[in-house]
C-alpha cells in the first residue's frame, strides 16, 4: 500500500514497456521486410554457438583419447551425441518452420 500511496503522491504512473512513445507506431522488426533474412540474423548465432560446442566437445574427446586412454573415452563419451543433437534440433527447427507454412 504504501508504494501506492507514494506513486499517487509523486505523479509517478505504470508504463507499459511494450508500447512506443505516444503516437509512434510498435514495429517487430522480424516481420517486416525480407523474412528468411531477418530469421538467418537470429539463427547465426544459435548455429554458430553450437558449433563452437561441437568444436570443443571434439577437441575433449581427442584429448582425453589421446592421453588418458580408450576406457576414459568411453566413461567420458564422444561428440557422436552432440552431432545428433545438432542434426535433432535442426529438424526439429525445419519441420516447425513447415508447420507454420501448412
Amino acid at each position: 500500500m504504501r508504494l501506492d500511496s507514494e506513486a499517487e503522491r509523486t505523479g509517478a504512473r505504470a508504463v507499459d514497456p511494450t508500447t512506443e512513445a505516444a503516437g509512434a507506431k510498435a514495429v517487430n522488426p522480424i516481420t517486416e521486410g525480407v523474412i528468411w533474412k531477418r530469421l538467418l540474423l537470429y539463427f547465426a548465432p544459435l548455429l554458430a554457438a553450437s558449433f563452437l560446442q561441437l568444436l570443443y566437445n571434439t577437441a575433449d574427446t581427442i584429448i582425453v583419447g589421446r592421453f588418458v586412454g580408450k576406457i576414459a573415452l568411453t566413461a567420458a563419451g564422444g561428440s557422436a551425441g552432440q552431432i545428433y543433437a545438432m542434426v535433432t534440433e535442426f529438424m526439429i527447427g525445419l519441420s516447425g518452420g513447415a508447420g507454420v507454412i501448412l
